[in-house]
């Protein structure tokens, strides 16, 4: 599991790959009850994928919605509303 910069304290982001190196999740977790949050995920450097071929990601799709966001300057703007947290499977 790599931790991701998130730009807001009351956000825990992360990413998670499987033991196969075939498929990573990205997470972003409220710590507190407010209302909405919006923050920076940053993807940094972090790469999938299997030894030798491991490539950044360049996007992510919610898990739940279906709905896709592209990573620009390597990260992507999200609100938190609702629900706790957000998951994501990462593209690459």
């Amino acid at each position: 599991m790599r931790f991701a910069a998130i730009d807001h304290d009351g956000v825990l982001g992360f990413v998670k790959e499987s033991a196969a190196h075939d498929n990573a999740v990205a997470a972003a977790i409220a710590l507190n009850r407010l209302q909405q949050r919006e923050f920076w995920f940053h993807f940094g450097d972090i790469e999938i994928g299997r030894p030798g071929a491991h490539r950044a990601v360049t996007a992510i799709e919610n898990l739940v919605t279906g709905e896709r966001h592209g990573l620009e300057w390597g990260g992507v703007r999200l609100t938190i509303d609702q629900d706790p947290a957000l998951l994501f499977r990462c593209l690459g």
